[in-house]
Parts: structure tokens; C-alpha cells; sequence
């Protein structure tokens, strides 16, 4: 993976911590896992862009992790050229009305089971979300990806800021 160090790199990442009373697979085991095995298989590619694969922990309790990252980097006068919080990978419920949706979200224009992959972005990452969706509905077209975009910069939509993205796109 060499790429030239002047570049901004890009971060995947995960967190591998979880709260009490929910199951460590679903949040977020799963997530680091599938972050372990994208390493593995990237591991021959050549990429355009650094890539940092990282796993934070205390995301539950405020994003420690990743903020504590995010410091660090500016300290050293660097930058990000996007990220992809995984979370969550391994939760599925295929029960209808399994899937609940924040009052901002139009919930007829989604499926009420909780068996997709959802891929949510803020405006300014919008093009990195339509990137990211198009691409896992092109690889796999049986999969199923749904989209959300929030407004602006995601401020006040709070379910949609609850995992180690949100301290990127402040």
C-alpha cells in the first residue's frame, strides 16, 4: 500500500467497545472484524490514497478513541480525505417492523425490517456516500443498500451522530 506521504490519508475504522445489555457481536465485534478482513484482502492493492484502518475505543462514552486520534493527527498538521465508520455489520432482524426510523426520516421510502446496509452521510460527504452505495450495489446486486443523506453537517440529527464518524464530520 505504498502512496505518496503527502497525501490526506483515509480512515476505515470500527470501535470495539459496546454498553452493557447489548450484544457485543452486534455492536461492535462484528465491525472489527469486517475491519480485520478489508486489511487482509487489501493487503496485495496498491492504493492512490493512504489508508488507515483504525479500531477506537470509548466510542460509547463520548467518541474518545476517535477524537483522541483526530488530535493527535492535527498536532502533526494532517489532515483526512474521508472516512467510513463501520457499525454495526452484524446486526440483522428480518421481522417486519423490526426497523425504527428518527421522525426526520420518511420511513415509507425504507424497509421496516432491519436486514439491509444502510449508508449514511451528511451533505458534504454526499459524494463519498453515493460512491460507497453504488459501489456495494454494483459489486453485489443482491445485496441490499439503502441510503441517507442528513442536511448540513448532520448537527441535531443525534441518531444519526452515535458512532466514531461524528467527530470527523464536525
Amino acid at each position: 500500500m505504498e502512496a505518496p506521504c503527502n497525501l490526506d490519508p483515509f480512515v476505515l475504522a470500527a470501535h470495539y467497545d459496546t454498553v452493557e445489555g447489548s450484544p457485543g457481536a452486534d455492536d461492535n465485534a462484528s465491525a472489527v472484524a469486517t475491519l480485520l478482513e478489508i486489511a487482509h484482502c487489501l493487503q496485495p492493492v496498491s492504493l492512490k490514497t493512504p489508508l488507515v484502518f483504525a479500531a477506537f475505543t470509548l466510542e460509547e462514552y463520548g467518541f474518545i478513541g476517535s477524537r483522541h486520534h483526530i488530535v493527535e493527527e492535527k498536532k502533526n498538521n494532517k489532515g483526512f480525505s474521508g472516512m467510513i465508520s463501520l457499525e454495526m455489520v452484524g446486526y440483522r432482524d428480518s421481522k417486519p417492523g423490526s426497523q425504527n426510523y428518527p421522525v426526520y426520516v420518511d420511513a415509507t421510502r425504507y424497509p421496516d425490517t432491519g436486514d439491509f446496509i444502510a449508508v449514511v452521510g451528511n451533505e458534504p460527504s454526499a459524494k463519498l456516500t453515493h460512491q460507497v452505495t453504488e459501489g456495494m450495489r454494483d459489486s453485489e446486486p443482491a445485496l441490499p443498500v439503502e441510503q441517507l443523506i442528513v442536511p448540513g453537517s448532520g448537527i441535531g440529527f443525534t441518531e444519526v451522530r452515535l458512532s466514531d464518524h461524528s467527530p470527523f464530520w464536525e
